[in-house]
């Protein structure tokens, strides 16, 4: 099931702010990737800046740079189409389509455009953040173990996110999301891995969402099927400050 949130857009890619480039790459293992770059500008020499990586759910037409400027996930970082960020934040949101983010010539490629990034402009290597939803979220929650410590913060939304490796994942901030009225063995899932995350963590408490005072912090919007919980996360009161205020 896959159902966007547009709520707020209104952006296409002849409207764009000049911040927004569309690029392409290929990885040596000949993965193409089409990707959106966000570059802030008035950029300040000598200061290195946040950067968030923006993965889309499962959407086949999610093919062209064109599509991917509408993605709520990517116009959440920079105040939507008022194109306000609250800090000036670099960003990335691949063109993925149907493919999963977790298939590894994919994930390296995406790697390979993260890395040079990096390279190409000043970004705080300390304040990297990955944000993605359903397959996106897996692609999240992949990440954080192929990587371990290399992102400030996630927020993998609507998944349960397979046998995740809390040994791996449970230095590195983490909210997650999910709709109540997701797939049964989806929710349970995604609370099995909260609940072992925090043990990890020496927290007993298991999967409650009333807990904040521990990784990873755990929401599940009620009366919210999958696709709505994209949405839902966005709106939450201070998600965005959370994701700020997390460096390595």
């Amino acid at each position: 099931m896959r159902i966007l949130f547009l709520a707020w857009i209104a952006v296409s890619l002849c409207a764009a702010p000049p911040e927004f480039q569309m690029r392409e790459s290929t990885h040596s293992s000949g993965v193409a990737m089409k990707h959106v770059v966000y570059v802030p500008k008035q950029l300040e020499p000598g200061r290195r800046y946040p950067f968030a990586v923006y993965l889309h759910g499962y959407c086949p037409e999610c093919s062209t740079h064109e599509r991917i400027l509408r993605e709520s996930g990517l116009q959440f970082w920079h105040g939507y189409e008022r194109n306000v960020q609250k800090e000036p934040t670099f960003l990335l949101a691949p063109v993925g389509g149907g493919e999963r983010w977790t298939a590894p010539a994919r994930r390296d490629a995406l790697f390979a455009i993260i890395d040079g990034l990096m390279k190409e402009f000043p970004i705080d290597s300390r304040r990297i953040y990955v944000m993605g939803f359903s397959m996106g979220g897996a692609g999240a929650w992949d990440f954080l173990q192929f990587r371990p410590g290399f992102f400030a913060a996630a927020n993998p939304q609507a998944i349960g996110g397979g046998p995740v490796d809390a040994e791996l994942v449970k230095r590195t901030p983490i909210w997650t999301t999910i709709g109540a009225n997701d797939q049964a063995a989806r929710v349970e899932q995604l609370k099995s891995n909260v609940a072992r995350i925090r043990a990890a963590n020496g927290d007993p408490r298991g999967a409650d969402t009333s807990v904040m005072d521990v990784n990873p912090r755990f929401t599940i919007f009620p009366n919210t099927g999958h696709g709505e919980a994209q949405g839902a996360t966005q709106r939450i009161p201070g998600l965005l400050d959370w994701f700020y205020a997390q460096r390595k």
